[in-house]
C-alpha cells in the first residue's frame, strides 16, 4: 500500500467506520499500528474487506489484524457463490434481454463464448456444461481481478509472498 496523505485519508476513513459501527475508540496511534501492518495490502483490498467485515458482520468488536486480513483473502467458497449467483442472473438478463453490468460475469461469457451475442444464441441443452464452464472462468476472471489490486503498488519480493497465500488458481468448479 502507497504511504501517501490520499491513501492514509482513505484508511483513517475505514479505521474510523470501525470505530463508529462497534462502538470502540480509534486513536492515532492505533491507526498506525493497523496501517503498518497491514501494509501488504492494496488500499482498494482492504477498503473491499472492511465491507465484506461490515455487511455479513462477521465479527461483533473492532476488527483485529488478523481478522481483517483473513477477510482480505476471499475464501474459494464465497467465489464460488458468487460464480453461482452469476450464471443465475444471466437467466434473467437472457429473459428480460438486458446485458449484465458486472464486469466479471461479462468477462467470463467472453472467455467461455467469445460475445454476448454468441452467449444468447447459445443451444440451451448444454445448459449443465455451460454452467460448469462459466463457474470456472468466472473463478479466473476474480482472481485475475484479485492479483491486479495485489499487484498495484507491490514490490516483487511482495507480490509473491501474496501469491504464496492465494495458493494455486483452481479451474474446477
Amino acid at each position: 500500500m502507497r504511504d501517501d496523505e490520499k491513501t492514509r485519508a482513505r484508511f483513517n476513513h475505514i479505521m474510523n467506520t470501525f470505530a463508529m459501527v462497534y462502538g470502540q475508540a480509534t486513536s492515532v496511534e492505533k491507526n498506525r499500528v493497523y496501517f503498518n501492518l497491514m501494509q501488504e495490502f492494496p488500499i482498494e483490498v482492504l477498503e473491499n474487506a472492511a465491507k465484506r467485515l461490515l455487511d455479513k458482520k462477521k465479527i461483533s468488536t473492532f476488527p483485529t489484524i488478523a481478522e481483517w486480513k483473513d477477510c482480505c483473502w476471499q475464501p474459494e467458497e464465497l467465489v464460488h457463490d458468487d460464480a453461482l449467483a452469476a450464471w443465475v442472473q444471466l437467466d434473467d438478463h437472457l429473459v428480460a434481454l438486458t446485458v449484465p453490468e458486472n464486469p466479471k460475469t461479462l468477462k467470463a461469457v467472453e472467455r467461455v463464448w467469445g460475445t454476448w451475442a454468441k452467449f444468447k444464441a447459445a443451444d440451451r441443452h448444454r445448459d449443465h456444461w455451460d454452467k460448469l464452464d462459466f463457474v470456472a472462468a468466472y473463478k479466473r476472471v476474480h482472481r485475475e481481478h484479485e492479483e491486479a489490486q495485489l499487484e498495484e503498488g507491490m514490490t516483487k519480493a511482495e507480490l509473491e509472498a501474496a501469491r504464496k497465500r492465494l495458493g494455486p488458481a483452481r479451474e474446477d468448479a
